[in-house]
This record gives C-alpha cells, structure tokens and sequence, in this order.
C-alpha cells in the first residue's frame, strides 16, 4: 500500500469525522490495497468503507462471510475455506493445484469420497 493510498484516506477520514486526528477515533483494517473500516452498522446495508476512495461501500453480510472464509498473504487471497474455516477443508492453490483438501493433510476432497464410495 501506497503512500497516497494512506494520505487519501487521511484526507477522506478527516473530511468525513471532522476530527484533527482521524486515524485515532476509528479502527481500519487493509483490505486488498484500500484502508476501510469496519462499521457498527447503525445501516445495516453498509458493513465497509473504503477511505481512501470517498463515499465507496460495500455488500454488507456478503462481502463479511466470503472475507471470513479467506486467508491473506500479501493482501492478496492466498487460501479459501469453502464451508467455513471451522470445517478442515482448504483450496490454496499452492497445494495440489487448488484442489479441496484436508487441512494439513495434503489428502484431496476427491480421493476421500472415492475410498468412502469403495468401503
């Protein structure tokens, strides 16, 4: 993330809170490159702002539960939980090609249905 992507959402924050020190009364996070804050959701139709672009919201619970199913590494999405990370099945693209698999294991989704189809 950019100098100017921060400074912008500086500004923006600033502008929008009227407070001297923006960056002190909110929590942000960074999301893909932007800084957003999480909102308390007094609308429930908005759940994220991103600061260093005015005005710009997001889905709420859609953008939420996909964002939950992620891991990141360099801002960038680097591993899925398709049902939830609370079930042990993981798409990294780093392990067998993207295919679902046991967490930890290396054991596709795949191969386990066809043994569980044999006995």
């Amino acid at each position: 993330m950019g100098f100017q992507t921060v400074r912008r959402a500086y500004e923006n924050a600033k502008a929008q809170w009227n407070v001297e020190y923006p960056f002190a009364h909110v929590r942000l996070e960074s999301l893909g490159g932007h800084i957003v804050e999480r909102l308390r959701s007094e609308l429930p139709s908005r759940s994220l702002q991103a600061l260093d672009q005015p005005l710009q919201w997001t889905l709420p619970s859609l953008v939420l539960e996909t964002l939950e199913q992620l891991d990141f590494e360099s801002e960038l999405a680097a591993r899925c939980y398709p049902v939830g990370k609370s079930i042990p099945i993981v798409v990294d693209r780093k392990i067998t090609s993207g295919l679902p698999t046991i967490v930890g294991r290396g054991v596709t989704v795949e191969v386990i249905h066809q043994r569980s189809k044999a006995g």
